[in-house]
């Protein structure tokens, strides 16, 4: 059973944008958008994607709708900071393997 999803009021987002993310998160993968008959055409012709020329997009011939501010080509300010790993983590063991490993089987 699917669980609702839930929309933020602000932003507001349009009827499109809300069933595009509805049919992204559909638990059931035979059902989610994409994954269905059709593939990435599909997810294309969705309306959110309406004014999009796709052709376009391929050449590179238009910018998104959001285009971050980079400096260099090694700048990472967009991205989040992680910790350095530090060696402390917990050795994935044969016990655990036996353990958990089934549930990433189709992962």
């Amino acid at each position: 059973m699917d669980k609702a999803v839930v929309f933020p009021s602000e932003p507001a987002l349009s009827a499109e944008a809300k069933d595009l993310i509805r049919q992204f998160c559909t638990v059931d993968r035979s059902k989610r958008l994409g994954n269905i008959s059709g593939g990435a055409a599909r997810i294309k012709e969705h309306p959110f994607f309406r004014d999009v020329n796709w052709d376009d997009v391929y050449h590179r011939r238009t910018n998104g709708p959001i285009i971050p501010p980079i400096k260099a080509p090694d700048d990472t300010q967009c991205f989040d900071r992680y910790p350095e790993d530090d060696g402390r983590r917990v050795v994935y063991t044969d016990e655990m393997a036996a353990k958990y490993d089934h549930y990433f089987r189709d992962f």
